[in-house]
């Protein structure tokens, strides 16, 4: 089973103009579960109690969504997403694999150039969102189904 750490992300007119816009391509899959990775434990062992001692002491943060950018590069895209800035990182220290680049997901194309299109009018913040909790998620079907298996709540 694949295991990820992340929280969900608020719904905002912002992020549906975004969703809207992107939805016009027929080539791109739009992702359906809203989230922002954090760490993707996969298949590895991991001590649910380090993850939980880890989340206890945790601040709530804030979060900004600016931009668009694409994986493995704006010339090339097979994963169309926003960028999500934290007012601190609150995974510095965790023990565990953490993300790299902190994204929302938009959606997967097999192949596309961003830079062709006139993406300005993302390229500001398009809307910010407190976070409180975090979710251990399970993958039932990749792309379409998770469970929650434990959730962490941060310190208001």
């Amino acid at each position: 089973m694949r295991r990820f750490l992340a929280f969900e992300v608020e719904n905002s007119p912002e992020l549906e103009d975004v969703y809207k816009y992107f939805s016009r391509f027929k080539d791109i899959r739009i992702s359906r579960f809203r989230h922002v990775t954090l760490s993707f434990l996969g298949d590895m062992e991991y001590d649910p109690e380090i993850i939980r001692d880890y989340f206890r002491d945790k601040h709530a943060f804030n979060v900004r969504y600016r931009g668009i950018g694409g994986f493995p590069s704006i010339r090339w895209a097979r994963v169309i997403w926003i960028g999500v800035e934290f007012n601190y990182d609150i995974m510095a220290d965790f023990p565990y694999p953490k993300n790299e680049i902190y994204h929302l997901t938009i959606g997967r194309v097999n192949g596309m150039d961003l830079s062709r299109l006139d993406l300005r009018r993302f390229d500001r913040i398009l809307f910010e969102q407190s976070v409180s909790n975090i979710n251990l998620y399970e993958t039932i079907i990749p792309g379409r189904e998770y469970r929650i298996i434990a959730s962490y709540y941060l310190i208001q």
